[in-house]
């Protein structure tokens, strides 16, 4: 079946205030729920903001929590102590270019794939903070 609704979502640095939202409907035109991404964490005094995760969600209307994937860059991926932090508001999830990830509820299934990205990095192959990332993102109804 064909996806409900498609989003390609891209940060790019300088964005300061990056968040994407999207509305979920049926295709009757019933409001089903929401998604989006937002910067969930950044390098400490950097102007413009350099971000080490992003919090991708899923709402569902028919329940009570929000559903989350945590995309870090190896920096914060590496480090335990903010893994765990993460983990109580989702899944962390090391980001990289082609990996697909899910998050689903009883009645809805969103698939995101790491399209492109561009990293700052500390070691060669590592990123430390994201400079743009691109999300492919699907939402199903169950």
């Amino acid at each position: 079946n064909p996806p409900l609704a498609n989003h390609i979502w891209t940060f790019v640095m300088g964005d300061d205030l990056y968040e994407d939202t999207c509305s979920i409907e049926s295709k009757k035109g019933h409001f089903l729920g929401e998604c989006g991404i937002e910067i969930a964490r950044t390098m400490e005094n950097s102007t413009p903001k350099r971000p080490t995760a992003f919090d991708v969600w899923l709402f569902d209307k028919n329940e009570i929590n929000t559903r989350s994937a945590i995309l870090m860059s190896h920096n914060a991926f590496d480090n335990d102590l903010l893994r765990i932090q993460f983990e109580v508001k989702g899944k962390p999830i090391l980001a990289e270019i082609g990996k697909e990830i899910e998050i689903g509820t009883d009645h809805l299934t969103m698939r995101i794939r790491v399209l492109d990205m561009i990293c700052a990095q500390n070691e060669p192959g590592r990123c430390e903070y994201f400079q743009r990332l691109s999300l492919d993102v699907s939402i199903w109804e169950i």
